[in-house]
Order: structure tokens, then C-alpha cells, then sequence
């Protein structure tokens, strides 16, 4: 009640987590605080990172229940690509943005077998932002189609 004895409702505002954000032991223990089996844990992990799922809906091997309650109370934050320049030799420098405005630039460069990143984040957090952007960058790497990264 305020001073004029109406009542006045408020309204809290949750942070979803974002599964993109934690490790795969922090993600453990977020599964078992909710008293998930133990197992989810490397099930979503596994379509997050290795099937680059952009929503909960996606992860067809999780009860609709399940895919409801992640999708309430959590995210999948994604990269919106702004820039992108390519070379003759295949190197593709890339300006990402986040979805909290900050963003991103990035040299992806082709090798025999595997890829080499080079990554630039000019925000406060640097360590937590890389951490986050190097996990979809090895999703991304591991799996790249022919002709054009998912991002």
C-alpha cells in the first residue's frame, strides 16, 4: 500500500538465463536446482552448441513440457551479423552485434582442416562476453555448411 492507503502491484522483472553464458558445470547445477535429471544438462548443451539450436522449440528430443518451461525461463542469445567482408584466399572478417547492443568484430580464417579466429570485443565485461562468443564460434566452426556459416 502507498501513503494513500491504495494498493500498489509492482512488477518484478526476471533476467532469463541465458544457456550461452554458462559452462557445462554451471549449467549441471542450474538443471539440478530444478530438480531436472542430470542428464538435460549435456541434451541441451548438445543442441545448443553442436546442432547450433536457436529456440527451445527445436530440441524435438525434450518433452513439450520441458521445451515450455526452458523457453519461460531461459535463452539462446544469438549473433546478428551487421558486417561481413570476404577475401579471394577465403578469410571473412565478420562485425557481429549482441542483442544487448554491444558488438563484436571477428577474422575467420579458412586452414587445411580446421579454422582460426581472431576476436576484438570492445566491451567492460571482455572475459564473460569472449567466453559466450567463443562458444558460438566453435559451434559455428565445427560445422560450417559450404558456402555460408549459420549464424
Amino acid at each position: 500500500m502507498n501513503t494513500a492507503g491504495t494498493r500498489v502491484q509492482t512488477q518484478s522483472v526476471i533476467k532469463k538465463v541465458d544457456f550461452k553464458d554458462l559452462d557445462l558445470e554451471e549449467t549441471n547445477v542450474w538443471i539440478e536446482n530444478r530438480g531436472l535429471e542430470t542428464y538435460r544438462a549435456q541434451q541441451i548443451r548438445s543442441w545448443i552448441f553442436g546442432r547450433q539450436a536457436e529456440s527451445f522449440g527445436e530440441m524435438t528430443n525434450l518433452s513439450k513440457e520441458l521445451r515450455s518451461f526452458l523457453a519461460s525461463s531461459c535463452a539462446i542469445s544469438q549473433l546478428k551479423a551487421i558486417k561481413t567482408q570476404a577475401s579471394l584466399d577465403g578469410t571473412k572478417k565478420y562485425l557481429f552485434e549482441l542483442e544487448d547492443g554491444n558488438r563484436i568484430e571477428s577474422v575467420l580464417i579458412p586452414e587445411r582442416g580446421h579454422y582460426t579466429a581472431c576476436i576484438s570485443s570492445h566491451r567492460n565485461d571482455q572475459k564473460k562476453q569472449g567466453k559466450r562468443y567463443l562458444r558460438g564460434l566453435w559451434a559455428v566452426a565445427i560445422r560450417p555448411s559450404r558456402h555460408q556459416l549459420k549464424w
